[in-house]
């Protein structure tokens, strides 16, 4: 089967919002020479937009259908299961190593000279883009298996995690306790997962385009009665004044916006968008979707060495902060940034991949391997990466991760 260009695309749109997104959560003001960061607060306006612009969801649609065309191809080449999983974990491997070495020493350095509460702060703070890495490696753990279930009770499958969901939603909703909607990560992305691995088995490009753009409009129908009658957040994602959202955590509104973008990628796919790009274009979007990992998690350095460079011209010539401390100053600015340090720094990935086993790999390593990845990042996220001896958790988490690290790269050697 050809490959889809128009899949690659909507993976890099994706990250490319998620990384806008998260410049303008923020803005600078400057008071006397006194620099203070402001959450933004956007208003109706952008909260109504936010369910067009977030396409976050599309990542984990896109990521449902590479797995299901790996499936494909292991399959007709008879790889075996931990021969896929330590591919998987050793393509991640690279990036993760890098940047779990500079945010340890990013956090722990401050700690031991005067600023541990700040520094445990920051680091758990940051620390909070871990979530993605700790669902998308799951994903890729259960592709197998979700792939079999696409293949004999996919909509038994689909219906019960839209149920599941549900239930979540209404449970923290009688219960006021917002925070068990973190549940729904195990049902709302994987669900998004599935409907990409229904793409690739042609389930939505074989229906009509009106048909997907009904489809599409009950969708968002569905979620202005969610929003306007049964009192979900406004918002897709959160802002100063809208804190609780429909993303992170995700919600049951978070489902219909994926079926939503699902039905308008599959409008694209059958009016031939993208389909034949021109070798460049091709090989750019090659080039793009290799960076999108490392973009994700080195975009929270490049904005704030944005926002340093924004203030330091600002003091420099105080006439331009109308410009300079704009929302849209930091945006362009941390994508100048990114530019200019994604390249070197994926290149020192690239190195940090281990090399391939020498021989077979087996189900208990791999497993275990595995297993402590996750659970080290889901450590970190929680707890942060400060090593000293005011932060126990956050030392046994960097232990866990690193214990991972080393031990993968040393599977099937």
């Amino acid at each position: 089967m050809r490959r889809n260009h128009l899949i690659d695309l909507a993976r890099v749109l994706s990250m490319a919002i998620v990384v806008s997104f998260h410049a303008l959560l923020y803005y600078i003001v400057l008071d006397n020479g006194r620099v203070e960061v402001l959450p933004y607060g956007p208003g109706p306006w952008l909260w109504v937009l936010s369910w067009v612009l977030c396409l976050l969801p599309l990542f984990f649609v896109a990521a449902g259908y590479g797995a299901a065309a790996t499936m494909e191809r292991n399959a007709a080449l008879g790889v075996s299961y931990p021969e896929y999983l330590l591919s998987r974990l050793r393509k991640l491997l690279g990036p993760l190593t890098s940047f779990c070495i500079v945010f340890v020493l990013a956090s722990t350095i401050p700690a031991w000279f005067g600023a541990f509460e700040p520094a445990m702060e920051l680091s758990k703070r940051f620390a909070q883009l871990l979530w993605f890495l700790v669902v998308y490696l799951g994903l890729q753990a259960a592709a197998p298996a979700l792939a079999r279930l696409e293949d004999s009770h996919c909509l038994i499958a689909m219906l019960a995690m839209v149920l599941a969901t549900a239930a979540v939603d209404a449970a923290a909703q009688v219960s006021g306790y917002q925070e068990l909607h973190w549940l729904n990560l195990a049902t709302v992305w994987p669900l998004a997962f599935q409907f990409g691995i229904a793409y690739r088995r042609g389930w939505f490009v074989r229906l009509r385009r009106w048909k997907l753009a009904l489809m599409a409009l009950a969708m968002w129908a569905l979620i202005c009665w969610m929003v306007l009658g049964l009192g979900y957040p406004a918002s897709s994602v959160g802002f100063a004044d809208m804190l609780v959202a429909n993303v992170q955590p995700p919600t049951l509104a978070a489902v219909w916006m994926t079926a939503a973008q699902v039905c308008l990628l599959a409008i694209g796919d059958r009016s031939k968008l993208f389909r034949s790009p021109s070798e460049s274009a091709q090989r750019v979007l090659g080039v793009l979707n290799a960076l999108v990992l490392p973009s994700y998690l080195w975009h929270i350095a490049a904005i704030v060495i944005a926002g340093a460079l924004l203030v330091g011209l600002t003091m420099l010539f105080p006439v331009l902060a109308p410009v300079t401390l704009s929302s849209l100053a930091l945006v362009v600015c941390t994508w100048a940034v990114l530019s200019c340090i994604i390249g070197p720094i994926a290149r020192v990935d690239q190195r940090l991949i281990p090399p391939a086993p020498a021989r077979m790999p087996t189900l208990g390593p791999t497993l275990v391997g595995f297993g402590l990845l996750v659970t080290g990042l889901w450590s970190v996220w929680q707890f942060g990466a400060v090593l000293h001896p005011g932060a126990p958790l956050a030392c046994v988490s960097v232990a866990l991760l690193a214990t991972a690290i080393i031990g993968i790269r040393r599977i099937g050697r």
